[in-house]
């Protein structure tokens, strides 16, 4: 584990990737981040801004607002940045701490499912899916939720295979907090991840398993008492939050609020077909029965690195992780080795998960007297838990394999048979990783170019207009310097302006060309993609080539006149 701890650290600093938009979630990040250095925005302070919602039924929620919500994942950012200062390495710490962390207790939860060879080779098919190795840099919080989801659950089996009582109630509990940990980071991933371990304690009873619930009391006594305590550790967190909220904002339940406003966002996911069972009424979603699937078959050409894939839902962030976790998940029910149902309790779990989250993913809505159930069409890092179970069932699989050889050849033959494939898996890994790595350093470095043109042109105070999601990107590469940034989607050719718009390049948005391309204006669209002349009255003030120039326009600056007076009748 030592050697796989520091095979971890050097893949996160070959391939550190830095700030680079792709997602809503970095932008508040690391706005909030920077809460001690940009007056007016302070985290704690943010959420006062809900004391002055009269109608949650009618308050248009944006989905950024759930983003301040996930603390567990954002807090220690701030943390970094006070203590270190603002850069990208001190912006980054959390998910490089949490992404290493989820390796190693990964690597002991299979350990304690299936024995050493299980936990050394799950940790290590974890440490080098190309997803895991390239947003353990990034902040947002796919890597925290997996270090608290791997850390409820291996607390979970440590609780489950105590051999007393007392050990199981402080292990359940200590459980129960990880989940809770799990819930402030990212709210979905751990009502599912609770759900389950509210249940396997009681489905092992079921099923009279040997190697677990052995304390001296019932089975199902101590089942009981073992999901107790869970339920009782993630309350505790759950108390605190509502509190510490309710003391901020005057609200109780301000998380579920949140939540629940963002439903206005429904129409963006619901079609016009609903089957409807009186009390409940099912929605399709917009795409119809295809989007059902359509995810689904993303995710498995992301498995396949091949350089043509230009989009970020098609990038090959899971590399090799399916072939082996394919073959594993086929055999594993056939398989004879100690603590057998555990295991296939734990991994079910995810297979379940993966099935829920693919094809199952309801969000619930209280409409007109009815419980509205809508299929949501989910975004590509929904399927990052996911990574827990493909490397332990991928572990268990070069663990039996292993044990083949052994008995044919030896034990020199049996450790090195899946010593020899996780090397293949690990080297076949780097061409992937360094594929996605690479689209995300340029992209990060036309954000580098656009604040060097900003600098020579603009004096601190000028408005910066460019597309959504730019701003805090600037404010991390520039501070201690100030300007005042605008969004161009937010605005016609009427009323944007005075100041400096950016125009072209990625612009720091990531791996998608469609989706940056979305965040500008329509009527930009057409000088952003080089087709038409600027708008009137813009002047172009320098134009060099982005980074990513095969795909992308160059970047332009432009100087914005004052914008136009507004008739008034």
């Amino acid at each position: 584990m030592a050697v796989i701890f520091v095979f971890k650290l050097v893949l996160e600093g070959v391939f550190f990737v830095g700030v680079v938009n792709q997602y809503g979630e970095e932008c508040q990040f690391v706005s909030l981040a920077f809460s001690g250095q940009i007056p007016g925005e302070s985290y704690w302070d943010a959420m006062t801004r809900y004391t002055v919602v009269q109608d949650w039924a009618q308050w248009k929620g944006d989905p950024g607002d759930m983003y301040p919500f996930r603390v567990s994942a954002l807090y220690p950012n701030i943390w970094f940045v006070r203590l270190l200062g603002g850069s990208e390495w001190a912006i980054s710490t959390w998910s490089m701490l949490t992404g290493v962390g989820s390796v190693l207790v990964v690597g002991l939860l299979g350990r304690k499912l299936g024995g050493n060879a299980m936990g050394l080779g799950a940790a290590v098919v974890l440490a080098a899916i190309p997803g895991h190795v390239l947003y353990s840099a990034r902040v947002a919080t796919d890597m925290p939720q997996l270090f608290y989801m791997a850390t409820g659950i291996c607390l979970l089996v440590c609780a489950l295979a105590a051999g007393t009582v007392r050990r199981q109630l402080v292990f359940a509990a200590a459980a129960g907090v990880g989940f809770g940990l799990l819930y402030l980071a990212k709210l979905p991933p751990a009502f599912l991840a609770l759900g389950w371990a509210l249940l396997m304690p009681f489905g092992l009873a079921a099923f009279k398993d040997t190697e677990t619930l052995v304390a001296g009391s019932g089975k199902w006594r101590q089942a009981a008492g073992i999901s107790g305590a869970v339920l009782a550790g993630f309350l505790v967190v759950f108390l605190i939050e509502n509190i510490a909220y309710h003391q901020l904002s005057g609200q109780w339940l301000l998380h579920w609020r949140i939540m629940g406003a963002n439903a206005v966002n429904m129409a963006d996911w619901r079609g016009k077909e609903a089957a409807d069972f009186g009390f409940i009424r099912l929605w399709l979603p917009i795409g119809g029965k295809y989007e059902l699937f359509a995810h689904s078959y993303m995710f498995a050409r992301s498995f396949f690195p091949v350089e043509w894939f230009s989009d970020v839902y098609q990038a090959p962030i899971h590399g090799w992780s399916a072939a082996l976790a394919v073959p594993s998940l086929l055999v594993l029910p056939f398989l004879r080795h100690g603590r057998h149902r555990l295991q296939l309790w734990v991994i079910g779990g995810f297979v379940l998960y993966f099935i829920y989250q693919e094809f199952l993913w309801l969000y619930p809505t209280w409409e007109d007297g009815h419980l509205n159930l809508t299929f949501v069409h989910k975004v590509h890092r929904f399927i990052f838990p996911c990574y827990i179970g493909i490397a332990l069932v991928a572990g268990a699989g070069l663990a039996a394999l292993g044990r083949w050889a052994k008995r044919l050849g030896g034990s020199r033959l049996g450790g090195a048979v899946p010593g020899v494939i996780l090397v293949v898996y690990a080297v076949a890994n780097l061409a992937p990783t360094a594929f996605f790595h690479e689209r995300l350093r340029r992209s990060l470095a036309d954000t580098r170019l656009i604040c060097e043109m900003v600098r020579r042109h603009a004096e601190p105070g000028t408005w910066i207009y460019g597309a959504a999601g730019m701003e805090p990107f600037f404010r991390l590469l520039q501070y201690p310097g100030h300007y005042q940034w605008g969004y161009a989607v937010d605005r016609t050719p009427d009323t944007i302006g005075p100041g400096l718009a950016v125009v072209g390049g990625s612009n720091g948005i990531g791996l998608s060309p469609e989706i940056i391309f979305e965040r500008y204006p329509v009527w930009l669209q057409p000088y952003f993609q080089g087709t038409a002349e600027p708008p009137a009255g813009w002047r172009l003030l320098e134009t060099i080539p982005g980074s990513e120039s095969a795909y992308m326009p160059p970047i332009r600056l432009l100087r914005l006149p004052e914008p136009k007076p507004v008739k008034t009748e």
